[in-house]
């Protein structure tokens, strides 16, 4: 393999390079601070000594990959990798040179889907399966900028491998890939986000014997614990138990898991401090294979203590109690779909008016959808809008389809899943007014809002590119009670509260195919077009 990576390495080069680039940059301005104009890469060569591999083996295949061919490898890099990072102002920017990469990590490669045609493999995704270890340079005419700033913990080091860091947990951390086509076909730009495979309920109860980190002028210690973590790229944290050695939390959350076998969950106790940066005390290691479905899992576990806490404190048997549940989600049958809806024509609108041939769940969902008469969207038949008392800019259309009375219990009685929304885009965007365009020189950005028990928006990066545009952000959501729920997707101005258009649609409406692909045409007040998305679907159904 290391033989084979040599001598494909400079060919690969400009390929993975614009790959990389077109990925990296939308992230790029996602983290850029306010006060610069301007952070993208302008160059980028992947030099010509290739990584090494020092051990490889086989995957096991979750769910939804047994397509293709997965290979966990070890991989260890000191390359020649040149970047040119462009920061400051559009007119004088900064040009700065990453140089001297060192990297180590855990790899996973998946070779597939398998296509019956040339080349056969339909694409390369690659991510790595936890943050790497990773060591570089930045220059300017050949003078170092890494060690630059008051101290190690405040300079430009630091700030920027945090950069680094994030872009890699957005772009090619597992589950997120790097996806290489090598066959044409749009389908493809869903491996770079695959659906889950489960969902775990975790909590942190409590910890015992934290050592203590602040002493009061008479000598005795304290500290103001609490527990942060990472998982998937977001970011968690319990809340601070002031002068507590003994801090109980009770601090629940659901994260999505992607690979039951292989992720697992690092946890940090920390001591709050008011002034200067918190104090980091020691680690826990969850793997999230040690929780098995249909089991309530607790544990009580050794905390990891950094050696000169350890020393200093005189502390012992500092331990966090933990608490988990998994819960694996299934894929929809889509050759035999429950029978929820009917086309709107079809349907007679008595039923649709008489709320008492409804049942409890069907009446419930209508009335978290406050469904006003049809109205007219640009020839098309009909919409429910999100709030009758909106206005028709930002209006809110929802596919043409309408809650069948008889909601089987197969779809009733689930409780939780994981809706993803993919493949966001405009086209055709066209103002529509004769004077002023209000879209002129504006960046626009997708909104996406999960509302149901709670609610979870996400937004995709500022842009603007003609009148298509393709926003190559997945999100994946965690639903409770999703028969209540649904999915709101609008398209807005950035900077502004203006809203171009606006879709509602329930999550009901997915989950009889796993799978629904929409696609709406729009006639607002200052611009038409037509917004298309695709939802997907996993319930948990125990």
């Amino acid at each position: 393999i290391n033989q084979t990576l040599d001598t494909m390495w400079p060919s690969l080069d400009q390929g993975v390079s614009e790959t990389v680039l077109e990925a990296v940059n939308p992230i790029l301005e996602r983290f850029r601070p306010s006060f610069i104009s301007t952070l993208a890469i302008t160059d980028l060569s992947l030099g010509t000594i290739a990584p090494k591999i020092t051990s490889v083996r086989s995957a096991e295949i979750p769910t939804g990959e047994s397509e293709s061919v997965n290979l966990d490898c070890e991989l260890k890099w000191a390359g020649d990798l040149f970047v040119v990072l462009s920061i400051g102002s559009k007119n004088v920017p900064l040009n700065v040179e990453l140089s001297a990469v060192h990297l180590t990590s855990m790899v996973r490669v998946m070779l597939g889907p398998m296509i019956p045609r040339s080349p056969y493999i339909g694409a390369v995704s690659i991510a790595f399966l936890q943050n790497p270890k990773i060591d570089f340079d930045f220059t300017i005419g050949g003078a170092s900028l890494m060690e630059t700033g008051p101290s190690n913990d405040s300079s430009i080091s630091k700030t920027v491998k945090n950069l680094i860091r994030n872009i890699l947990s957005n772009l090619m951390v597992y589950p997120k890939y790097l996806v290489i086509n090598l066959a044409d076909d749009e389908a493809l730009n869903d491996l770079s986000n695959p659906m889950p495979a489960g969902i775990l309920r975790f909590t942190i109860e409590q910890a015992k014997n934290v050592p203590p980190m602040d002493y009061s002028l008479i000598g005795t210690g304290s500290s103001d614990p609490f527990v942060e973590f990472t998982f998937n790229g977001k970011h968690h944290t319990t809340k601070v138990i002031s002068n507590s050695l003994n801090p109980v939390w009770h601090h629940t959350v659901d994260l999505i898991v992607h690979d039951h076998a292989t992720q697992s969950v690092q946890l940090e106790l920390l001591d709050h401090d008011t002034v200067g940066s918190n104090d980091s005390i020691g680690t826990v290691s969850l793997d999230v294979n040690e929780v098995k479905p249909g089991a309530i899992f607790r544990k009580t576990q050794l905390v990891a203590l950094h050696d000169h806490v350890s020393a200093s404190k005189g502390a012992q048997n500092c331990t966090l109690d933990i608490v988990a549940e998994f819960f694996p989600l299934s894929e929809v049958d889509s050759e035999n779909p429950d029978v929820l809806f009917k086309d709107a024509a079809a349907v007679d609108q008595n039923i649709i008016a008489d709320k008492s041939n409804r049942t409890a769940v069907g009446e419930a969902a209508s009335e978290h959808l406050k469904t006003p008469p049809a109205v007219s969207n640009g020839g098309s038949k009909g919409f429910f809008w999100d709030d009758p008392a909106e206005s028709t800019e930002g209006k809110m259309p929802k596919r043409d389809s309408v809650l069948h009375p008889d909601i089987p219990p197969s779809i009733a009685d689930v409780k939780l899943g994981v809706v993803g929304i993919y493949n966001l885009r405009i086209k055709n965007l066209k103002k529509l007014s004769s004077g002023k365009d209000p879209l002129t020189g504006k960046n626009l950005f997708m909104e996406v809002t999960a509302r149901g028990q709670g609610e979870e928006t996400h937004s995709t990066v500022p842009r603007r590119k003609g009148e298509d545009m393709k926003y190559p952000e997945v999100f994946q959501m965690i639903v409770h009670k999703p028969t209540l729920a649904h999915i709101n997707v609008a398209f807005m101005v950035s900077n502004s509260t203006k809203v171009v258009t606006k879709v509602g649609v329930p999550v009901l409406d997915v989950m009889t195919s796993g799978e629904l692909p929409l696609e709406e045409h729009f006639d607002g007040d200052f611009a038409s077009g037509c917004i298309s998305f695709t939802l997907k679907w996993k319930p948990y159904k125990p």
